[in-house]
This record gives structure tokens, C-alpha cells and sequence, in this order.
């Protein structure tokens, strides 16, 4: 864990910062570094798999951000802990930057409990603006738990049958369910969430 300069004089807002890769890390720092005023506490975290862990048991941080999504972080195990995170008692607003352009992601992760979705803006203030932003008007719908765990089985790639069967629930019940995951998700076709799984791993082993 890293830490930024705090102006002692007034509130300092904490940032928690899922970030593997150090060329990045210092590439925020600097961005904040740049701002004449700077009242933020940075805290780096690692590996996605502690990101739950870190921020309900130990940071009480007003903002999440997440970063390099779609690029250095596996995407499923961020789904569940962004789960966990929901369960928490914790309130925070959740910022999610995409490396790239990968059209899927940012309902996927909206629908997932994350307030903000945004490319990498140009400048310090841009950056700021972004992971504060908590205006909330315009969000998707976010997924109910049992909807998140639908679509984090279907993206593991199991089947609507899988699921019924390891849930002890009805198929037509999760039938019901997914498709309504599909609506929130803006999908169409009913292989999508499969699909889109087996992209993501594929994107992952390659990476």
C-alpha cells in the first residue's frame, strides 16, 4: 500500500485503488501530484481477489476505483468481489476506468454496484471530476443478488440447467431471472452472457 500526501487542514477524501501494474500506479499519482490543491489519501491494492477484504474490514474509503478493467484484471473475480462489496455495511462510491474500449464492460459493471464507468480523461482535473462524480441520474439498473449470481454462473459458463440445479430452484425460474439480467445488460441474444464469458477468459489467458 502506498500513500499520497494529506492536507492536514481540511478533510482528506480516501481513494482506494485497485491497480496492478506500478507503471500506472505512478502515472495517478502524478495526476493528483499536478492538482494545486491535493486533500486525497491514495491506497493502492494489488490483487482484485483482496479488494473486499481490504475495503470492509480495513479502509474506511469514500471512494473505489478500479483500474485497467478489461486489461490486467480478472474481470470474473472482480464480479464477485464487487458481490461481496454490496454486502458490506460500508457505503462508497465506485469508479471504474476501462484501458480500453470493450463495449460489454461498462454495463456489466454498472450493473454490478460501480457508479461512474469512464475512459482515461486527458488531465488532473478530468481524472478528479470523474472518480468524485456522484451524480446518479441515467444509471442502468443494477442486478439484485440473485441476478448477479446468475450471471457470474453463465459467465463461468454453465448452463440455465446448471443453475437451476446447483440453486435448487426451478429452471423456468432462472430462465425468468436471466432474461431479465439480459434486459438490464442490453443484450439480445440468449447465448450472450456465455459468449461474453468465454471472451473474457480468452482475454485474460492472453493477456
Amino acid at each position: 500500500m502506498s500513500l499520497i500526501k494529506k492536507d492536514a487542514d481540511n478533510y482528506a477524501h480516501t481513494i482506494l485503488v485497485l491497480e496492478p501494474c506500478d507503471l500506472a500506479w505512478f502515472g495517478i499519482q502524478q495526476m493528483l501530484q499536478a492538482l494545486p490543491e491535493n486533500n486525497m489519501i491514495l491506497i493502492r491494492i494489488h490483487d482484485t481477489d483482496k479488494l473486499a477484504d481490504a475495503l470492509c474490514q480495513h479502509h474506511e474509503a469514500d471512494t473505489l476505483l478500479l483500474t485497467n478493467i478489461g486489461r490486467g484484471t480478472d474481470t470474473l473475480v472482480l464480479l464477485q468481489q464487487l458481490t461481496t462489496i454490496a454486502t458490506c455495511e460500508q457505503k462508497i462510491h465506485i469508479a471504474a476506468y476501462l484501458s480500453d474500449t470493450v463495449s460489454y464492460l461498462k454495463d456489466l459493471l454498472v450493473g454490478f454496484g460501480v457508479n461512474e464507468v469512464f475512459s482515461m480523461p486527458a488531465g488532473p482535473e478530468e481524472f478528479v471530476e470523474s472518480i468524485m462524480l456522484r451524480n446518479k441520474k441515467g444509471r442502468a439498473a443494477v442486478l439484485s443478488p440473485q441476478e448477479r449470481y446468475i450471471t457470474q454462473a453463465l459467465l463461468a459458463g454453465l448452463s440455465v440447467g446448471d443453475v437451476a440445479q446447483l440453486s435448487g430452484r426451478d429452471v423456468r425460474t432462472i430462465s425468468t431471472q436471466k432474461k431479465s439480467v439480459m434486459n438490464k445488460l442490453h443484450m439480445a441474444n440468449p447465448g450472450e452472457l456465455q459468449v461474453l464469458g468465454g471472451r473474457m477468459m480468452a482475454r485474460e489467458i492472453l493477456i
